[in-house]
């Protein structure tokens, strides 16, 4: 996983896209997360949790 791009898109604060393992895709917002496991993500209707180790995909929303 590319943590540079992580820590892009926490001070970009633009929307990202997640494909976990499981094959299911969330949207939304990276917020700061003290937890170096996880990946908090606002998606608008609230905070989840994804672990690191989990995620197959991420990119840009409008990229």
């Amino acid at each position: 996983m590319d943590f540079q791009f992580i820590e892009e898109a926490l001070v970009k604060q633009e929307p990202v896209k997640i494909q976990v393992n499981s094959g299911e895709i969330f949207s939304g917002w990276l917020v700061y997360s003290y937890n170096s496991s996880f990946i908090q993500l606002d998606t608008g209707f609230g905070c989840i949790a994804i672990a690191k180790e989990s995620i197959k995909y991420f990119s840009y929303v409008y990229k």
